[in-house]
């Protein structure tokens, strides 16, 4: 079959309404889905909706994918029934969905982190996943990750960055970037144990994990992995750029051992927004552990 330029109308089951919620999420060509993942989509439509939505419109999005990544599709496979027994995540239409991404309802502001004593833990992936260094090619699962969290508006801008900023360091991206594999070899986080820039710093970069396997312990068991890298390279201590949209790893940091930097000695705007990134952060963590966060500041 060839493809014609009717855009998201050429694929039989998107209409109007599927076009419309697609924009909604950013996916304002038929170009734009090329490369992503369906069920990554049905979740973030998932997300936007506050519910699980029917699973026909999972298979809509695996139709909308296919003809966005196939030169010449196959017009059976444009249906959107053809995928109904294609094995997919479980999920039940009407339940609530939690979908863990950035939090850019709050102000941002930066803050840099330093561990001088990190507690990498065990160099263990959680039951059930497995971690594997960068190969050629990763750096489409990286950005699938990254913007599936937020971190970029779509995985091509994701892509671009890593190729700018990463692949012309490829040797060390094969010994200090990190991913986490579900059994079936899916992609579900990533953490990059890195630099400055200058290669002067021992940097943790790039925590993300896929909303679909958050809570599974593995954005924890990555960074532990990253730890311990460093540790490995005897490099200390380990610092780490973040900001108040990502609270709940800044967290996951501190339980880590990662303290507050208030000296601008690696990121001076950063470092000056410490004391409004710690009124921001006072309303949104728990007592305790806001507590424990603003008397280690160092």
């Amino acid at each position: 079959m060839k493809k014609t330029d009717k855009g998201f109308r050429a694929i039989p089951g998107v209409g109007i309404k599927t076009q419309e919620d697609l924009q909604a999420l950013g996916y304002t060509t038929v170009e734009s889905l090329r490369g992503q993942d369906p069920e990554m989509i049905y979740l973030q439509d998932c997300a936007r909706r506050g519910f699980m939505i029917d699973r026909c419109q999972l298979y809509v999005y695996r139709a909308a994918v296919y003809y966005a990544d196939t030169e010449r599709p196959e017009p059976e496979k444009l249906k959107w029934w053809y995928w109904k027994d294609k094995p997919y995540p479980p999920v039940e239409s009407g339940q609530p969905v939690r979908v863990r991404t950035l939090d850019k309802g709050l102000p941002y502001k930066e803050l840099i982190m330093r561990a001088d004593a990190p507690l990498c833990g065990a160099d263990l992936p959680p039951e059930g996943f497995r971690f594997k260094t960068y190969a050629p090619g990763d750096e489409v699962h990286w950005a699938q990750i990254e913007s599936s969290v937020g971190e970029f508006d779509t995985a091509k801008a994701a892509e671009a960055y890593f190729m700018e900023h990463y692949a012309p360091r490829s040797e060390k991206l094969a010994q200090r970037l990190f991913f986490a594999l579900d059994a079936q070899g899916r992609y579900a986080g990533t953490c990059n144990a890195w630099d400055d820039g200058e290669n002067t710093r021992a940097t943790l970069h790039w925590v993300a994990v896929r909303p679909e396997y958050q809570g599974k312990g593995i954005a924890r068991a990555l960074v532990a992995r990253a730890l311990y890298a460093f540790a490995q390279a005897g490099e200390a201590p380990v610092y780490l750029h973040t900001q108040t949209w990502s609270h709940g790893a800044i967290r996951l940091y501190r339980k880590l051992g990662f303290e507050v930097v208030r000296q601008p000695d690696f990121s001076p705007k950063a470092c000056r927004d410490f004391e409004a990134a710690l009124e921001v952060l006072q309303t949104v963590l728990p007592p305790a552990e806001y507590a424990d966060l603003a008397a280690h500041v160092i």
